[in-house]
């Protein structure tokens, strides 16, 4: 594993340099919509192996950049969609280079897909993949910990623990009836509506600092875990945010909105 992924690191450096980039930063690969700890852990080797592949780059640690997001009050999600949360990055770190990826499990293998794009116009400068054997390990490794954040939010936190008191827990059946918990919260100041995209299930009418939920909320029969999505709307019935995200059978899930 060690080698191919200098060889991946390798080939991004190579690609960063041709096309001019000086700074480059690396954000944790996302699975199924989801932060993993594999996905920080591939994350934080190509960042060790693209700091000492020779190239004329300049990398950001992972910590360095969890830090700016946060104080900048950017995601990760806003700088790959929005070019002026892109620009702030760069005005804020001089980074003008930014390397993302996906992983998806292909029967016993893993495949992982790196991008690397310029800030603050988001070209696509390069790709490179590469496949890794599908180990028990790595199979530990790819729980999801945390949704990935929205353009104009940080946490979309997956309760895995329900520690939240005020959160229901998901039904001791669930498993078998392969449903999970999907919560909708109102920051703003005005009365929204949320719809589920789902069939069978009211809609949730909230005001504001309010939090409901759905109890039930279907994943489907024989999957491990769908694409779903909930539509926040105002009392005109117009959209004002259209979320979508991955559920699993037994989670928990929060989804904002705060503007």
């Amino acid at each position: 594993m060690d080698e191919k992924i200098k060889t991946l690191a390798t080939e991004i450096a190579d690609q960063a340099v041709k096309n001019g980039c000086k700074k480059v930063a690396v954000t944790s690969l996302e699975y199924k919509g989801c932060n993993t700890e594999f996905g920080k852990f591939m994350a934080e080797e190509l960042t060790g192996n693209l700091s000492v592949s020779g190239r004329n780059l300049v990398v950001v640690n992972q910590k360095f950049l969890d830090n700016l997001l946060e104080q900048n009050k950017l995601t990760v999600k806003g700088l790959l969609e929005e070019k002026n949360e892109a620009a702030k990055l760069g005005q804020a770190s001089g980074i003008d280079g930014l390397i993302y990826g996906t992983i998806t499990t292909l029967g016993e293998e893993i495949r992982v897909s790196v991008n690397i794009v310029k800030l603050p116009t988001l070209a696509v400068l390069g790709y490179t993949k590469g496949a890794f054997s599908l180990t028990n390990g790595i199979k530990e490794m790819l729980t999801c910990i945390e949704m990935v954040a929205q353009s104009g939010q940080n946490t979309n936190q997956v309760n895995t623990s329900n520690s939240n008191v005020n959160t229901p827990k998901p039904a001791t059946d669930c498993a078998t009836k392969s449903i999970c918990v999907v919560c909708a919260t109102n920051k703003t100041n005005t009365n929204i509506k949320v719809k589920p995209g789902r069939y069978g299930l009211k809609d949730l009418y909230l005001h504001p600092n309010e939090t409901k939920c759905w109890e039930d909320f279907s994943v489907g029969n024989n999957v491990d875990y769908a694409d779903v999505w909930v539509d926040f709307q105002n009392d005109a019935n117009q959209r004002l945010k259209l979320d979508e995200f991955v559920i699993e059978p037994c989670k928990t899930y929060m989804r904002t909105l705060t503007k």
